[in-house]
């Protein structure tokens, strides 16, 4: 095995790994939980998950070796389709039979009277509007979810999952607004399954940069990771990051985030004891503080 395919090996073990743990963090989102604050001060939970479907996107057209670029290339347009028109039927009424003779024709603009019901033949009711049917149990969840995209500034109905609206991956319309998480589920899955038929090292193009693959999933391994630990801690959960995988991710994120992406993409390094778990060493080097509150 040549280096390069060893490395990108690595690579993909690394990401599997980290996607597997932020699945066990989507597991427990709720709908109710969306509007929850996070460890990152300036969203709640639908729009970190939004944020986290943008990630998942983001690493879905790496493995193809090309991340679009313009201006929001982490939020694409939903593709428009035409709306069908029909042809507007025309209705002819037919011509009046001839009065019979001995028979008054009524004047222009009268109504012809009602004939009178016959034996036997019941009276049609008044028109009355259809019940209403109850509200199914998703009714308060989709009203939750619509007041968190408002909050979020996002369009009604468009979801938290910006990878299905460009269309390569199309969930049920009522996942969008009832639990983006499970959307989000099987968006990693797929992510996951598209680096593991990568074979071979190429570079990862972002505008007029290059990239190796190794290097992408690496990155894309500390993102997911990190949001995941995000996601648990505002559903009220422990969801500690294995230790193994915080002790790679740790060593990878010292050479990932540096001072030049402070205070833009990551917070402040936040200090912790030197007795501390690998995992708060991690978060902290990530801006985070490992002793954020659960929220109940």
């Amino acid at each position: 095995m040549s280096d390069q395919k060893r490395a990108l090996t690595a690579g993909v073990a690394l990401l599997e790994r980290a996607i597997d743990y932020a699945l066990g963090s989507l597991r427990i989102v709720t709908p109710a939980a969306l509007c929850r604050p996070t460890p990152c001060a300036d969203w709640n939970l639908q729009q970190l998950l939004h944020h986290l479907g943008d990630s998942l996107q983001t690493l879905h057209e790496a493995a193809a070796g090309h991340i679009r670029t313009g201006p929001d290339p982490l939020t694409p347009t939903p593709p428009t389709r035409p709306t069908p028109t029909r042809p507007t039927p025309t209705r002819t009424r037919a011509p009046a039979p001839p009065p019979r003779p001995g028979t008054a024709t009524p004047p222009a603009g009268t109504a012809a009277p009602v004939p009178p019901a016959g034996p036997g033949t019941a009276t049609p009711p008044a028109r009355t509007a259809a019940p209403v049917p109850p509200a199914g149990p998703g009714t308060s969840a989709a009203a939750a979810s619509l007041a968190c995209d408002r909050a979020a500034g996002l369009p009604a109905g468009r979801g938290t999952n910006a990878a299905a609206a460009a269309g390569w991956l199309t969930p049920a319309p009522e996942l969008w607004t009832r639990n983006p998480a499970l959307v989000l589920r099987d968006s990693a899955t797929e992510v996951l399954g598209q680096w593991i038929a990568a074979t071979t090292a190429d570079l990862v193009t972002i505008h007029d940069r290059h990239l190796t693959s190794p290097m992408v999933a690496a990155a894309g391994a500390i993102e997911i990771t990190a949001h995941a630990w995000d996601v648990a801690r505002a559903c009220g959960e422990h969801h500690p990051i294995p230790p193994l995988l915080a002790e790679e991710l740790l060593d990878l994120a010292h050479l990932f985030v540096t001072r030049a992406d402070r205070p833009e993409r990551f917070a402040r390094a936040v200090s912790v004891p030197m007795s501390a778990p690998i995992q708060d060493h991690l978060l902290a080097h990530l801006g985070r503080n490992p002793g954020w509150p659960v929220q109940n």
